[in-house]
């Protein structure tokens, strides 16, 4: 759980976590409570995988980054 939530800190960008919270967790939630409780399967895994590098095309994660 401390790996998880020293990346939503890495993701708040300059705000940090106090920025994650305010303007993110919100809208995570929502999102995690219509998923209901799914089984994190194999093909659960491929399907948001799939789903993320349709979203960031040929773009790296670096320019991913640079970009956010």
């Amino acid at each position: 759980m401390v790996l998880l939530n020293l990346i939503r800190h890495i993701g708040g960008g300059k705000g940090g976590i106090h920025h994650f919270m305010e303007q993110l967790m919100d809208p995570m939630a929502t999102m995690m409570k219509n998923l209901g409780n799914p089984e994190i399967t194999t093909e659960f895994k491929q399907t948001i995988t799939e789903g993320v590098l349709r979203e960031g095309g040929s773009r790296s994660v670096e320019q991913l980054a640079e970009e956010r």
